[in-house]
């Protein structure tokens, strides 16, 4: 009797220390893609910027005119960070 419950004692006690790993192990990968997907934000907020300052984009939209003239221009010479690296 005393081999079963010793038996239990250190089943429990295997359990608690496997979930803690398994808890630390997912804690970190959740740190890691949070910091990877804070980052890729950034890229994407800096890119908005950079589009927001572009000339042929400023041009376009205040020269209705000649508006087909600019933003087809820009839209061939623009590509956006890879942000597909994320599986959800």
């Amino acid at each position: 009797m005393l081999l079963f419950f010793a038996g239990i004692l250190m089943f429990f006690i295997a359990f608690q220390y496997v979930n803690g790993q398994l808890v630390k192990d997912h804690q970190k990968n959740i740190d890691e893609f949070a910091r990877n997907l804070n980052d890729e934000i950034a890229s994407f907020e800096q890119q908005i910027a950079n589009i927001a300052k572009n000339d042929l984009i400023i041009n376009g939209l205040i020269d209705a005119e000649d508006r087909q003239n600019y933003i087809p221009l820009f839209v061939k010479s623009f590509s956006l960070p890879n942000i597909d690296q994320f599986d959800f």
